[in-house]
Parts: structure tokens; sequence; C-alpha cells
């Protein structure tokens, strides 16, 4: 817990298998840093995970596994196959660890990751089919609100009607209808009552 030295001397001194190391609530010493919002400590362990392709004077190019940063499984690996496995970006959206808002290696991943899956996922499974369910229910309150008003109109226009076949009238206000013996509504026609 923020003793970044005694991981270094660790690591410097063997114990490299000890990040792969699982304790009894399920994190490694990657993820328990991600949960615990510890950035240093993260950056830590992150720097002993990486394997150095080539140096130049000052720089370097760095590798890193993403097997315990990122959310896809393998199936050979040992910690994918353990129930209840969280990567350590599921860890920081799950409990919304403020402190890696400003990671640049998490907002690279997630940046990369929106780019690539989760804007057409969003628009697919989102934003479409609300736009959809959206015309559907203007198209239905347009022609019912319309049918209504030209029903309405016909009514004020043309004076009391019946149903055909009824000898009972129906009002401007439809509030009595005559049903059959089966229970289904008589012909939907229209006649004057001359």
């Amino acid at each position: 817990h923020k003793r970044t030295e005694t991981i270094s001397w660790l690591m410097a001194n063997g114990g490299s298998p000890s990040l792969e190391v699982v304790n009894e609530e399920g994190f490694t010493p990657l993820t328990l840093s991600a949960r615990k919002g510890l950035l240093g400590t993260f950056q830590e362990v992150l720097s002993h995970m990486q394997s150095v392709s080539w140096t130049f004077g000052d720089l370097k190019m760095a590798k890193y596994s993403l097997a315990q940063i990122d959310t896809f499984r393998i199936q050979e690996y040992a910690l994918h196959q353990r129930p209840g496995w969280m990567s350590m970006v599921e860890i920081v959206v799950a409990h919304e660890v403020e402190e890696f808002a400003s990671n640049d290696v998490f907002n690279r991943l997630i940046m990369e990751k929106w780019e690539r899956f989760g804007r057409r996922h969003h628009l697919m499974f989102g934003i479409l089919p609300f736009v959809f369910r959206l015309i559907l229910v203007s198209f239905y309150l347009y022609f019912s609100c319309f049918l209504t008003r030209s029903q309405e109109e016909y009514f004020r226009n043309n004076g009391e009607h019946v149903w055909e076949g009824t000898d009972r009238s129906v009002g401007p206000t439809f509030d009595e209808f005559k049903f059959s013996l089966e229970g289904k509504m008589l012909t939907e026609r229209w006649v004057r009552n001359d």
C-alpha cells in the first residue's frame, strides 16, 4: 500500500512471479492498486510488467501485456479462468475509480475501444432503436389525433349518426356503442340519419 520502493526491491530480487498471484478477494497487485485508486503503485507495478523492445539514449519502446488490463479473455491464461475475474478496466469502470480519469494508459485504452467497438455498438443498439421507436410513436400519435379530430368534425358538420343495423344513435362524443350478442362491434360504416 503506497510503498513503491518495496515493490521495486521485490522485483529486483526475483519477485516477478508474484505479479500473477491472486489474493482472497480475487485481485492481483495490479488490479488491487486499480481498485484502491493508487496511481503511483499502479504505475510501479505496470512498469515491472513491461518488456522493453528497444532503447536509444533516453528513449525506450516498451510493450505491456494487456492480460490484466483489458477486458478480453484468453482461454489458456489461468487468471481468466477464475470465476469472477475482473480486469483493471472493468474494475475502474465498475467501481468508478476517479483517480484513473487522468491516467494516460487507461484513457488511451478506453479511446481505442470506443473508436473500434463502442461507437458502432452505441449507434446500432442505442441510438437507432430509440430513433425508430420515436418515429413510430410520433406517427401513432399524429394519426390517432388526426383521425379523432376528423371524425369529430364530421359529426359536428353532419349531425347525429347511427350505427348501421341498430336503432340507437351515437352522439358526437362516441360514448355509446352498440355491440352484438357475440361481443363483436357491428359494422363501422356511418349512415346518415335522415
